[in-house]
């Protein structure tokens, strides 16, 4: 595994939850030495707490239980940072959802103390992931030449890139399994059937076998070679010793 947290774990009574901040905490040595990476690509999913902000706004009879509530998970998830760190990040957050906020029930003053009762208690629950992570960016890429407003999206731009290969990769992996693991005796080998094998769209079939020379001639022997009046017999044969 190439992040862990346990280190942090001794000096606290609940566990410390993986969060994408805490990944890029103990990679900081390598991100800093590759400023010209933006997204690191950590070769497999992680299991990681996200804060989130609820969708639309809150209702006015939630909005104190929902802002303690959520304040206090995300004080839980990151207690191992600096205080003062940690008081900026709720404080942050914190404004956020008051702007989600109907009715102005908290008065504005009043956030700041239900960021210190979070503090206080910031070991007293554990927190589970909620969210898997494969990608991290860079917080010490060099954005020079690239204006502020357009930093997010080139972020985003590279992550749904490096998602595309990946589950182009996927889907490689699993057609050509499916082709090379075929029973010979069974029927003929064919796209709709390899379609149903691999789990994947008929088109998404086509598309493979035309784009990958090595995967449409393996697929081409494997039709060629199953389902032949000699491995019928074969079957036959085997099944009458059986």
């Amino acid at each position: 595994m190439i992040v862990k947290v346990m280190c942090l774990n001794n000096e606290f009574e609940f566990p410390v939850v993986l969060t994408k901040y805490a990944i890029t905490h103990m990679l900081k040595p390598l991100l800093v030495s590759i400023p010209d990476v933006l997204v690191l690509d950590l070769n497999e999913k992680y299991e990681i707490f996200q804060e989130f902000i609820p969708p639309g706004y809150i209702n006015e009879k939630e909005v104190k239980y929902v802002t303690e509530n959520l304040l206090n998970l995300m004080a839980n998830a990151y207690k191992w940072i600096d205080e003062d760190d940690l008081y900026s990040m709720l404080s942050d957050f914190a404004e956020k959802l008051r702007k989600k906020s109907l009715g102005g029930i908290i008065p504005v003053g009043m956030y700041e103390n239900y960021v210190n009762s979070a503090i206080i208690n910031k070991d007293t629950i554990e927190v589970v992931p909620n969210k898997m992570a494969r990608y991290i960016v860079n917080p010490y890429y060099d954005y020079t030449g690239v204006p502020f407003k357009e930093r997010k999206t080139l972020q985003n731009e590279i992550i749904n890139l490096a998602i595309g290969l990946e589950k182009k990769g996927d889907n490689y992996d699993t057609i050509y399994e499916s082709i090379v693991d075929y029973d010979l005796n069974q029927n003929k080998l064919t796209k709709r059937m390899l379609e149903s094998l691999a789990g994947v769209s008929y088109a998404t079939i086509k598309n493979y076998l035309k784009e990958y020379p090595e995967l449409d001639e393996a697929f081409k022997q494997v039709n060629r070679l199953s389902g032949t009046e000699k491995q019928q017999l074969n079957k036959k044969y085997n099944q009458a010793k059986n």
